[in-house]
This record gives C-alpha cells, sequence and structure tokens, in this order.
C-alpha cells in the first residue's frame, strides 16, 4: 500500500461494558477483539471452503489442504463466471451458515444495538487470490461503505472474521478510523482513497479475532501480497431485529441461488427461514444509490480506472436492464484494450 497503515485499538477490555464499547464504536467506527471466537468451528469451516476450491480446481495440485496453496493460474473474483461456480458451493455450506449464528456473535451484536440481533441472510464469503495472480488488478475489495449495499438502518454491523491466521501480507482488511462520523457518501461504494484524510488501521489477524464495523466506515481490501496463498474470510451482517431492513438481504449472495438449493442435504433444519420466525420491517431499496453507483462505474471506466472491473462485471451479468449489460460489456473491452496497451 501507499499509505501508512496503522494498528488497530484492542476492545477486549470493555467487552463487560457495554456503554464503553458503543462509545467507542460510535467515536472509531470499530470495535477489534482478539481471540474472541472459538477457533475450532473457524478451522472446520476454513477447511469446507478450502474443500470446495480444491474441487473447482483453485488449489495446487498436491498440496496440503490446508495450507491454502493456489493455483494462480485460476485466479478469478467475485462476480466473475467462473468464481461463481466455487462460491454457490460455499454458499451451500451449512456451517458456512450456522458461523454467522454463533451465540458469541450474536451477544455481542445484541449488546450493541440494545435489543436481539438478527444475522442478514446475505452472507458473503471471500477466497482471496495473490495480487501477482493473473488479472490481479481486480482482486482487491475497493474503498467503500457498506450502508448502500446493505441499507435499511445505518446501525447495521459488519462482523468480518479471518477463518485462518491473516498477517496483513495475505492481505486482509483495512479500515478508516472516525470515517462513520462523516455520514454516507456520494461515491460510497468506490471511494477515491486521495480524498481521504484519516488514518487506515488494520492488523495481523489470529484466528478467533473479530471485527466490528458500522455500515458508513470506510473500509478496503489490502492486497494479497503472497506469492500463491488464498486469503480466506467471511463477513457477515447484523441488525437489531426491529429496525428497517430491505428484503435482498435475504436472499442468498449473489442473488443466484434458491434457499431450496442452499439447503438441500443440511443435517438440521434449526436456523432454516430463520428471518420468517420475526415480523421484519421491511422497507423498500432505494435504487437511486444503484443508479448512482453505476453511473459513477461508467464515468471511471471511461478514465481508463481498473478499480471499476469488478462493478462492470456486476452489471454485465446481473443487469436487468440490456442496454445497460451491454454498456458494461463494451467498457470492459475497452479496459481490457487499455490493459494489454500498457503491459
Amino acid at each position: 500500500m501507499d499509505v501508512q497503515v496503522k494498528e488497530f485499538n484492542v476492545s477486549t477490555d470493555a467487552l463487560d461494558d457495554v456503554e464503553e464499547m458503543r462509545r467507542r464504536i460510535a467515536e472509531d467506527g470499530y470495535l477489534f477483539f482478539r481471540d474472541l471466537l472459538d477457533r475450532e468451528p473457524l478451522r472446520e469451516l476454513c477447511l469446507q471452503m478450502l474443500k470446495v476450491c480444491q474441487d473447482g480446481g483453485w488449489l495446487k495440485a498436491g498440496s496440503a489442504l490446508e495450507d491454502a496453496v493456489a493455483d494462480v493460474s485460476q485466479a478469478c473474483t467475485f462476480p466473475d463466471t467462473e468464481f461463481m461456480v466455487v462460491y454457490h458451493e460455499v454458499i451451500k455450506l451449512e456451517a458456512f451458515n450456522l458461523l454467522s449464528h454463533m451465540p458469541a456473535i450474536l451477544d455481542l451484536m445484541g449488546s450493541l444495538l440494545g435489543e436481539p440481533a438478527i444475522p442478514h441472510g446475505r452472507l458473503v464469503g471471500r477466497m482471496g487470490f495473490p495480487v501477482a495472480s493473473p488479472g490481479g488488478h481486480k482482486l482487491t475489495t475497493m474503498t467503500h461503505q457498506d450502508f448502500i449495499y446493505v441499507q435499511g438502518a445505518a446501525e447495521t454491523y459488519t462482523c468480518w472474521i479471518s477463518l485462518a491466521d491473516c498477517p496483513r501480507e495475505l492481505g486482509g482488511l483495512a479500515l478508516m478510523a472516525g470515517s462513520n462520523k462523516g455520514g454516507i457518501r456520494q461515491d460510497a461504494d468506490n471511494i477515491d482513497p486521495e480524498k481521504l484524510t484519516g488514518e487506515w488501521l488494520s492488523t495481523d489477524y489470529r484466528r478467533g479475532d473479530l471485527l466490528v464495523f458500522h455500515s458508513g466506515t470506510v473500509h478496503k481490501g489490502l492486497h494479497n501480497l503472497t506469492p500463491d496463498r488464498l486469503r480466506m474470510s467471511v463477513d457477515f451482517r447484523y441488525s437489531g431485529v426491529s429496525t428497517p431492513k430491505v428484503a435482498k438481504e435475504f436472499i442468498p449472495h449473489g442473488d443466484q441461488l434458491s434457499w431450496e438449493e442452499v439447503y438441500a442435504g443440511w443435517q438440521s433444519t434449526d436456523i432454516q427461514y430463520y428471518w420468517k420466525k420475526h415480523d421484519l420491517n421491511i422497507v423498500p431499496l432505494d435504487r437511486d444509490y444503484m443508479a448512482n453507483r453505476d453511473a459513477k462505474s461508467f464515468e471511471l471506466a471511461r478514465k481508463g480506472d481498473e478499480t471499476v472491473r469488478p462493478a462492470l462485471i456486476r452489471i454485465a451479468n446481473q443487469e436487468a436492464d440490456p442496454e445497460k449489460r451491454k454498456a458494461a460489456e463494451e467498457a470492459l473491452r475497452e479496459l481490457d484494450k487499455l490493459a494489454e496497451k500498457s503491459s
């Protein structure tokens, strides 16, 4: 990275002081806890996700599963078609879904929110290839805020969990302290880091750590600088059971699977359709955010900005408007031409 990334303040000391935790997250936009979560369920899920990656041809032949050694020639990312084939199998994992219901997380989030917390069903799994892989320019999550994707209540929190030890060179998450206090930005989905003045924070994550941050906190992925290791993490979102939510937050991530497909083959029905047990306050999705986001993506694409490639792929693959899909496909071709000229 071009900027200095400092260390998180650790809030493990405040676990029994709800008011202090609320004060810290209001001021800093995040809480970071060391060794809060049981490591074994994280390790088991990591292995299951890696087995899916192995079956998809993403791991180096003959390598030990837990070493997460990537075949970098297979590098891809959400929402690439080849990524989604593997990702759908991750979304179906019972352990992946169960992890978002861990009592330690639900209890913490309930304390912060002042009422029972509900996990959003749109769970996100991350399998991050090294940035040195072919096409590595598109593999790192851009600078953004979560609110425009999540919507509903601003007091929605993301829990980011590394499923294995994740030193900085493996590419964890960095955030800007206090950026939640600035409200939701017009460029919230692809923020120009040059326009930011706060301190970036991150750490060498350990399996069992938990990072919690507000939907308005500016954050991004760090480059995976290893030669050949996958970075394995998950991020889940939580809000108070009574607060507004949009319906898409209870659709599997990627919008291509039904819950019937996700639940097929599960051993338990305990958390299936769990949100239907509540009378949720469902509000409409504000599509102006999406329209502004897409317009900004096309504007940056015309300038040759590679950071918008994932957004263009999403539009090309998922947009209902055929004209907008066609425009995104053309913009991607233009980016490819510019990349060839500069290589």
